[in-house]
C-alpha cells in the first residue's frame, strides 16, 4: 500500500510537472496511468488518442529501463521485489517521458 500510494504520487505530480492529461487509478498494488481525464470506469472512457499516447510512452519507459504491460489496458503491479528506490526511479522515468 504504502509502495502503491508513492507511486500514484508520484505519477500524478509526473504528469501535473508536464502538463499533460491524465488519471492515475489505483487498488493497493495494481495501478494503472490513463490519458484522459478520469476515472476511468469501462473501455469507452479511452479515447484512441489516450491509447496512442500509453503506446509512445509506454516506448519511453522501456528505452528507459522501466517494462510495464504492454497495453493500455493492463494493470501495472508492485511486488515485493519492489523498495522505495525503485518507485523512485520508475517515477524519474516517467517524469523524462512525459515531458
Amino acid at each position: 500500500e504504502v509502495l502503491g500510494a508513492r507511486l500514484e504520487a508520484g505519477l500524478e505530480s509526473a504528469l501535473a510537472d508536464a502538463g499533460r492529461t491524465g488519471c492515475v487509478q489505483r487498488v493497493g498494488s495494481m495501478i494503472t496511468l490513463f490519458f484522459t481525464d478520469g476515472p476511468v470506469k469501462a473501455l469507452d472512457d479511452i479515447p484512441p488518442s489516450a491509447v496512442e499516447q500509453f503506446g509512445a510512452f509506454w516506448r519511453a519507459m522501456r528505452a528507459g529501463g522501466v517494462y510495464l504491460p504492454p497495453s493500455q489496458y493492463e494493470a501495472w503491479f508492485i511486488s515485493a521485489a519492489h523498495d522505495e528506490g525503485i518507485i523512485d526511479q520508475t517515477v524519474e522515468v516517467a517524469r523524462r517521458a512525459l515531458a
